[in-house]
């Protein structure tokens, strides 16, 4: 039996085959031309074309995460002090992609 899973609700939720093409066109109304996103990507994609499909724009930043493990907040901090040290204010969009 699979567990539930209780989510916050968010602006967007895609959930289906085939959603990852309809993220550049979210992500694009979400921060317009002087934001940027943040990607963090299952290391499971990293090398197999993946990032293309994300149409990244020059700003945007995209981090492959291991998740082997569930991350720490030690991780999850570092991330953090990478982006607000790369771009000093907060992302428009935040994105994830793993595999269950």
């Amino acid at each position: 039996m699979q567990k539930i899973k209780n989510l916050k609700v968010v602006p967007n939720v895609i959930f289906s085959h085939g959603a990852i093409s309809e993220l550049p066109q979210i992500v694009s109304e979400k921060c317009g031309d002087s934001g940027y996103a943040i990607y963090v990507i299952d290391h499971y994609f990293k090398g197999n074309g993946f990032q293309d499909s994300l149409k990244l724009k020059q700003d945007d930043l995209c981090f492959y995460l291991d998740t082997t493990d569930e991350p720490t907040t030690t991780q999850v901090d570092e991330y953090v002090r990478k982006i607000m040290t790369s771009r000093h204010r907060t992302p428009d969009a935040f994105d994830g992609k793993t595999v269950t």
